[in-house]
């Protein structure tokens, strides 16, 4: 089990999640403002992550089905003339599927270096995907 900090017990509490559950958190509190412009995802559910984190998550996992749960939490930003409006959404996925969202959801994943598929095992830890978190995690089928 895990030694929750203020910030995920803030989390749990305002999603009603509870703490004792087998879960991680990661935030992401700065929209990625080329989203739409590049990548033609959605500002407000694109989540940018490398392979290095991934690895990360699933070494911290209990298990394969401990959850991960993206909150992407912030206030209306304006950047290269793009408004990112205010967001506080979660998106989950189990441990064990993470990697292989890559792998499935070819549309829903671009490299962020130059917007092309690039498939989890071909990637360096440092390199970065950028997904449609909306689109991809909504339609994963989640197991226990």
């Amino acid at each position: 089990m895990y030694e929750r900090n203020e910030l995920e017990c803030l989390f749990a509490d305002k999603h009603h999640i509870d703490v004792k559950d087998d879960w991680l958190l990661r935030v992401q509190s700065s929209p990625f403002f080329k989203a739409k412009e590049k990548y033609g995802f959605d500002i407000s559910s694109s989540v940018c992550i490398s392979k290095r984190q991934i690895k990360t998550i699933q070494e911290k996992a209990d298990s394969g089905l401990t959850m991960i749960h993206f909150w992407l939490n912030w206030g209306d930003q304006m950047r290269f003339d793009t408004l990112a409006l205010e967001t506080n959404s979660v998106y989950s996925v189990q441990s064990r599927l993470l990697s292989s969202c890559m792998e499935c959801g070819k549309s829903f994943v671009k490299s962020l270096k130059d917007g092309d598929y690039l498939p989890y095992d071909d990637a360096e830890d440092d390199d970065v995907w950028i997904i449609d978190a909306d689109k991809l995690f909504n339609n994963l089928k989640v197991e226990v």
